[in-house]
């Protein structure tokens, strides 16, 4: 393994409830780094009348970043993607190219209310999936409808989508029901992308190295390596998981 790939982050500065400096970015990719992480796709949120930064402010924030990255010698691909809320029209912006898929690739990270019913949330995704995207559901461990319902889960996998927890929701550093929660997914084999969901360097910071020593103890090296590195290369790469 090669380093890290974090495919959930928001580190692009003054677009949402992330970093409102680039000083404060570099802090984060500091800390990344140093936790082995050598590339992020950065997926700043897109929600209708709150968070709705053009593409090309975005994609010109993902330069702005990495050029100043590689000034403060750090050595970290970036990419761009999005965290999109979900609402009807959001399906519509992705095919006309308005909001970003991740990394430009066919996927797309996707978040709910976290009391949406299973019945809403499995026809969002159908809606996204009959479009050609392969949708990925951010931090599923804060789904009611989720945790209440593993076969639910079960049955979204066999459609095509997948899920993502995040790593501080693993090691405890973001309540006990999140970590219960989690860990009841991860025992179930019911995740595919483990990511920091980083907004910060002070309090959701982007660490992920004592998730992984914790998977690799618990689930072996070649799970640990999965969740952390590849699966998230097949989606750098366009293929199927």
């Amino acid at each position: 393994m090669s380093g890290f790939i974090d495919i959930h982050n928001h580190l692009l500065p003054g677009v949402d409830d992330g970093p409102k400096s680039i000083e404060q970015t570099i802090n984060m990719l500091r800390i990344a780094y140093a936790e082995g992480t050598r590339t992020i796709i950065a997926t700043p949120h897109y929600q209708e009348d709150r968070y709705m930064v053009n593409k090309v402010v975005l994609e010109e924030k993902v330069r702005e970043v990495s050029k100043a990255a590689k000034s403060a010698g750090i050595e970290m691909d970036i990419f761009l993607g999005c965290e999109i809320y979900y609402n009807h029209n959001c399906v519509k912006l992705l095919k006309e190219k308005v909001i970003p898929t991740m990394a430009g690739t066919k996927y797309v990270l996707v978040e709910f209310i976290p009391v949406a019913d299973s019945r809403y949330i499995k026809n969002a995704l159908q809606e996204i999936l009959l479009e050609g995207f392969c949708p990925i559901v951010a931090h599923i461990e804060r789904y009611e409808a989720f945790i209440k319902d593993l076969t639910f889960i079960e049955n979204l996998l066999d459609m095509g989508v997948y899920m993502q927890v995040n790593s501080m929701s693993i090691t405890n550093s973001w309540g006990k029901k999140n970590k219960s929660a989690t860990r009841k997914l991860l025992r179930n084999n019911l995740i595919q992308f483990v990511a920091t969901d980083a907004h910060n360097e002070l309090k959701r910071i982007p660490r992920i190295r004592k998730c992984y020593n914790f998977l690799r103890k618990k689930y072996g090296e070649a799970y640990a390596d999965e969740l952390l590195f590849g699966n998230q290369q097949k989606l750098l790469l366009g293929q199927d998981i």
